[in-house]
């Protein structure tokens, strides 16, 4: 099973994008052309950001990355893994990984409530 990130995440960042974009159209000088770069740069890092997140479980081996600038990389066997667990508050989550390498937390994954009920039935 692998899991991404939620768009809900993104939300905040993409639409203060929209309203950059749309008010830098309207505008002809140099403050119009600053706006529309700075829509293009938020809309990139959302883009890439959400590429280079990932979560999977995978024959028995729990691999992840999360990070554009600060970088964490899991890759550990399921048998090594101490906890695997997810809270929720309104519509953001986290999942909490505890392996022998570092403690891992990944936020804001679509099925991570199923993800985390299928991780911790292959610990037992």
């Amino acid at each position: 099973m692998k899991i991404r990130k939620n768009i809900v995440g993104y939300t905040i960042p993409l639409f203060l994008a929209l309203l950059c974009f749309v008010g830098g159209i309207g505008e002809k000088d140099d403050a119009g052309t600053a706006m529309v770069v700075t829509a293009l740069v938020i809309v990139a890092w959302c883009g890439l950001n959400w590429l280079t997140t990932s979560l999977e479980v995978k024959d028995g081996l729990i691999t992840g990355r999360t990070g554009l600038i600060k970088k964490q990389r899991l890759s550990s066997p399921v048998s090594k893994i101490q906890y695997c667990e997810y809270k929720h508050f309104l519509c953001f989550n986290t999942i909490r990984i505890n392996a022998i390498t570092g403690q891992y937390t990944f936020k804001n994954m679509r099925n991570a409530s199923a993800f985390v009920d299928g991780v911790n039935r292959e610990m037992r």
